[in-house]
């Protein structure tokens, strides 16, 4: 397959460098001071890094490009193969920076959703390569998302294709799968992107690097510009890679304590995005909110709800177990505690034989209520109750019958300084297959969905096996005891203690 590269660059004539055509000698040809322990120009080729990468990676030389960071080698690829207004293909959510390049460089940019379970929609992407797209960047393991895309979708592209196929592989050193570093010599169109950042702990020093085809390779250094990657930056670089150990030492480590606080994560109820990276993508409702609490009290997070498929997603990069338990107590301090109770037979007496209370003769607030809703006030929990009234507004049990007793509980509690945050109550009969009735969820789903709950530490009180089977559904634990017993003080008092 023979590449094609921009108009622009057909009779191009590289820049002639001092130090490309001499590095050794009396070097007086490139106006440098002969004084200082920097004066001279850096090694336009990067020579000793490349071959330190070669040998970590199995290699040649001749397939590796170090760049500034693996920022410049994206600019640098759209202006190689990218002509003003030719097309770069992005699967989102992705890494911003590939959009950003092409539009900086005058291409225009096409995107594509990944599919429900974030994998390429190889149907979609072939289609829009007819439409004359040059480039295509996937990022494998995936930033923001954290999953690896299927290697076998990545090289089908990379055969049905003539454009070229950027993997980035930015975070691979803590996949569990292998880098696709193996698969340029079979696919001439293959751009691997890798990185010091990440997993060897180098951003500062601002070093990446491309493995492709020898062609390929040669394209980036006719473009580049003359001296990209400092002494400092390729000193430090090639230090790195002499420890390869220590890196994956540190890899270990990363993993473990990703795992650890995905486990904490997963018990305050946060839905957890499937990461082969040192970050973790989380959901939480009101993801900004939080976001904007955490760094209120120095905790540094990333919002990626904007992103599609992602609303309220926050974005954590795992640090030292201090740090880690840091964020842990901050993010709780944000998360409501919420104490879910059933009325009738936890707070009010239920009479056995109607089982409704329909007047005040029928009203009576269980002994231990009030005590125990004043603990759980002070313990920092938001009360909310959550009730199956059977067939208010009928004929057998008109809303006013319903309302007065109930009301006298609203004022009686709010004078001892009880007051519920929500108070949800379906008004249905069984037989009429409503969707809000327990232990169903329809009651308070959109309060879950607009509430940041901490799922770990908040429950419900129940007299019902419906209404735990109502508290699994919601993902808090339930507290189950005999219909009008004296049991909601105790329970207060077993969670406070």
């Amino acid at each position: 397959m023979k590449i094609a590269i921009s108009k622009k660059l057909v009779n191009l004539k590289p820049y002639g460098c001092a130090r490309a055509l001499a590095n050794e000698g009396v070097l007086m040809d490139a106006n440098e001071s002969p004084f200082g322990k920097f004066n001279r120009y850096p090694d336009p080729f990067s020579l000793e890094v490349r071959r330190a990468l070669s040998e970590f990676l199995n290699s040649g030389v001749e397939n590796i490009f170090v760049g500034n960071g693996s920022d410049e080698i994206i600019d640098l690829l759209i202006k190689a193969f990218c002509d003003y207004g030719d097309k770069v293909l992005i699967p989102k959510p992705t890494y911003g920076m590939y959009e950003v390049a092409a539009v900086i460089n005058g291409a225009k940019t096409k995107f594509i959703e990944l599919k429900s379970n974030f994998q390429l929609d190889l149907e979609g992407i072939f289609r829009t390569l007819n439409d004359g797209v040059k480039i295509i960047f996937l990022c494998s393991p995936n930033n923001p998302l954290g999953n690896c895309l299927n290697d076998k979708d990545i090289l089908e592209l990379c055969g049905r294709t003539k454009a070229i196929v950027v993997v980035d592989e930015a975070y691979i050193e803590f996949a569990s799968k292998k880098s696709l570093v193996g698969a340029v010599g079979k696919y001439p169109n293959l751009v691997i992107l890798r990185t010091l950042s990440k997993a060897w702990g180098a951003a500062g020093i601002r070093v990446g690097y491309a493995v492709a085809s020898k062609e390929l390779i040669e394209i980036l250094f006719r473009i580049k510009s003359p001296y990209n990657v400092s002494v400092l930056n390729q000193e430090a670089a090639i230090k790195i890679l002499k420890n390869p150990k220590n890196m994956m030492k540190n890899v270990k480590s990363i993993l473990r304590e990703k795992r650890r606080i995905t486990g904490i994560l997963e018990k305050l109820g946060m839905a957890i995005f499937p990461s082969e990276t040192n970050f973790i993508l989380f959901n939480v409702p009101k993801s900004v909110v939080i976001q904007n609490k955490l760094q209120e009290n120095g905790v540094v997070v990333r919002d990626r709800s904007k992103e599609p498929g992602l609303k309220n997603a926050l974005r954590i990069t795992i640090g030292k177990r201090s740090e880690n338990d840091f964020f842990l107590v901050e993010l709780e301090k944000c998360l409501k505690k919420v104490a879910f109770i059933d009325r009738d037979g936890v707070i009010l007496f239920e009479p056995q034989d109607t089982f409704k209370i329909d007047s005040l003769m029928a009203y009576r607030i269980l002994p231990g209520v009030v005590e125990g809703l004043k603990l759980l006030l002070m313990a920092g929990y938001n009360l909310v109750m959550v009730s199956n009234q059977n067939g208010i507004g009928t004929e057998n049990f008109p809303t006013e019958d319903f309302l007065i007793p109930h009301e006298k509980m609203i004022t009686d509690l709010a004078k001892e300084g009880i007051k519920f945050e929500k108070i949800f109550v379906c008004p249905h009969m069984p037989d009429d297959k409503c969707k809000c009735r327990k232990p169903k969820i329809g009651l308070v789903k959109k309060y879950l969905e607009e509430n940041p709950i901490n799922y770990g530490k908040s429950f419900m009180a129940v007299d019902r096996e419906t209404d735990m089977e109502f508290a699994k559904n919601i993902g808090v634990k339930g507290y189950k005891a005999r219909c009008n017993a004296d049991y909601l003080l105790k329970i207060a008092k077993k969670i406070t203690r």
